[in-house]
């Protein structure tokens, strides 16, 4: 009994050991100091990378701008405290801003993740050769044009209905922020049914779902020569999902949409927000 006793305590003490070790061996792989954050922008439409973007680093939650860079190759690295969490945002005239978030997660195997990055992988460093760990992300952009449509996602209304739900709200904030950072900006701003109903009535009821829109915007403190609402009804598919053709659900849901269509623009300068 004594000898059970003291191999259950000498195991314990082994077991208690090993989790030590493990624990060390994951401070030497993610309790370095300073982290590389590796950048890659590109054109979302052809997939090139981008140079001449500005990035712009804050560290979060507070919104602090610690770091500039523009992009050569496409591509920047920065310096950052593993410990901490960062957003990333661009600035390139003739494009659309974006932005991606930097976090631990320890989700599964991810130490860290990154919201809003098309692409994300962590390379974990140690030893005199790689001291560092690297975080490499892709952001994708859009490039503005007069004529150019982008689609609202998630933008959705109850049946028969054209009240905003809170989730089109948020996607509308979207575009608020766009106009925002684009004064010289005016728009159409669309809204589509599926081919289901009647002419007449599709065509009503798009054009109050894009008033409601309209007026969200408004409120929100946008001038409203900036904005054309319009709707469409049925008249602009997407598919061939017209009446009298039978089609699955997902690809009348296609046809539900709305847009918005660039109708003026002059670019803005990328300033500084130090320069503020």
């Amino acid at each position: 009994m004594k000898k059970l006793t003291l191999f259950l305590i000498l195991l314990f003490e082994f077991g208690t050991q090993m989790q030590a070790q493990e624990a060390a061996n994951t401070q030497i792989v993610y309790g370095h100091n300073s982290f590389q954050l590796y950048v890659e922008v590109f054109n979302r439409e052809n997939e090139r990378l981008l140079d001449n973007v500005n990035l712009y680093l804050y560290e979060m939650p507070g919104h602090k701008l610690v770091n500039t860079a523009v992009t050569a190759g496409g591509a920047v690295t920065f310096r950052i405290d593993p410990k901490k969490e960062y957003s990333v945002e661009s600035c390139k005239k003739l494009y659309l801003r974006n932005g991606i978030n930097i976090f631990n997660c320890y989700d599964g195997e991810n130490v860290f993740c990154a919201n809003g990055a098309v692409d994300f992988d962590f390379f974990s460093g140690g030893g005199p050769e790689q001291p560092n760990a690297v975080l490499s992300a892709r952001m994708a952009i859009d490039s503005v044009a007069v004529g150019k449509t982008f689609k609202l996602e998630n933008v959705y209304y109850d049946l028969d209905k054209w009240y905003l739900r809170s989730s089109s709200k948020a996607e509308l904030d979207r575009l608020y922020a766009i106009l925002v950072n684009f004064p010289s900006m005016t728009v159409e701003l669309s809204s589509h049914t599926d081919s289901r109903g009647s002419d007449t009535y599709n065509e009503d009821l798009s054009a109050n779902r894009a008033r409601a829109c309209y007026e969200y915007l408004v409120v929100k403190g946008i001038s409203p020569e900036r904005i054309i609402p319009r709707g469409y009804g049925e008249s602009k598919l997407v598919n061939n999902c017209a009446d009298g053709v039978k089609c699955v659900e997902s690809a009348h849901q296609k046809n539900r949409r709305t847009e918005f269509k660039v109708l003026s623009f002059e670019g803005e300068e990328c300033v500084s927000p130090a320069e503020l």
